[in-house]
């Protein structure tokens, strides 16, 4: 049998056990703990109001924190029902305790379970992002195109060229077209390697950009794109394995690239190069 509760100071030690396994229901669930710990206590106090416990007995088996933006929107920071009770039950009794009539966020990856509690909960997935990974044992490179020729992003005028390029590659309502300041700070960066930073040039004309970094010891390929007009010419494969060189000579087995889940000619694109999906993460929306 279920009941529900606020948390307090008394039951904190058992509900750090709990916090630490929010991450068995969503791995993006967020750390309360760390929130917690970083505040003086008038503030801790105030924070420990917007966790709710879901009870199985005298035992924890879920908890609920959200944050209230406005009367329209809630952000569910974490949400965990552990797998020994009926977590479907559980999940959907901790979601009845947020009251009002605001529109629910959860942001969410992929597991066995979540995806199908959420949907069966009147979630619905709207954007997302997904995560690949390519093995680069075997790897077998193709033949360039003799009017192509790669650059890599020196100090001086290429700078300029690479912000423009991407301003116009990743063109967005959205989106905040990139300064020269955004430049330098990026190539400031731990993450940043110069000889991955590199142009793409058909004949006379800059027409792609892609990035190799190197964070948390794995060679990522971001900000990577052809310009509109040069799309679906088999450019963005040229590119895109000129970077896989680059990752192997710096002898790493693996690379990883992430897409949103709206752009299929992209993740067409690297599937077609040999790239498995990793992780599936989305934003899920309750409509009350």
């Amino acid at each position: 049998m279920f009941n529900c509760a606020g948390l307090n100071k008394k039951d904190l030690k058992r509900f750090e056990e709990l916090n630490r396994r929010r991450k068995e229901f969503n791995e993006l669930n967020e750390n309360f703990m760390d929130d917690y710990n970083s505040l003086g206590y008038a503030f801790q106090i105030f924070l420990l109001k917007k966790i709710k416990i879901l009870k199985c007995g005298s035992d924890l088996a879920g908890f609920l924190w959200v944050n209230s933006l406005n009367k329209y929107n809630t952000t569910i920071n974490a949400i965990s029902v552990i797998d020994s009770v009926n977590m479907y039950q559980g999940f959907n009794i901790l979601i009845s305790l947020i009251k009002g009539n605001s529109s629910l966020n959860y942001s969410c990856m992929k597991n066995d379970f979540n995806f199908g509690i959420l949907s069966e909960s009147g979630f619905k997935k709207k954007d997302g992002t997904l995560e690949l990974s390519k093995h680069l044992v075997n790897y077998n490179n193709i033949i360039y195109d003799e009017n192509i020729s790669f650059h890599v992003v020196e100090k001086g005028p290429l700078e300029k060229i690479r912000c423009e390029l991407q301003n116009e590659i990743f063109k967005d309502v959205n989106r905040v077209p990139l300064k020269m300041e955004d430049i330098y700070f990026d190539e400031l960066q731990n993450y940043y390697l110069k000889p991955g930073s590199i142009l793409m040039r058909y004949k006379n004309n800059y027409i792609g950009y892609g990035q190799v970094i190197i964070e948390f010891n794995n060679a990522t390929i971001v900000n990577f794109g052809i310009l509109k007009k040069y799309r679906n010419r088999g450019f963005g494969k040229e590119l895109l394995f000129h970077l896989l060189n680059i990752i192997l000579i710096y002898n790493y087995n693996f690379a990883f690239i992430k897409v949103k889940s709206y752009n299929d000619g992209a993740l067409n694109l690297y599937k077609s190069c040999g790239f498995k999906i990793l992780s599936e993460s989305y934003n899920w929306v309750l409509n009350r």
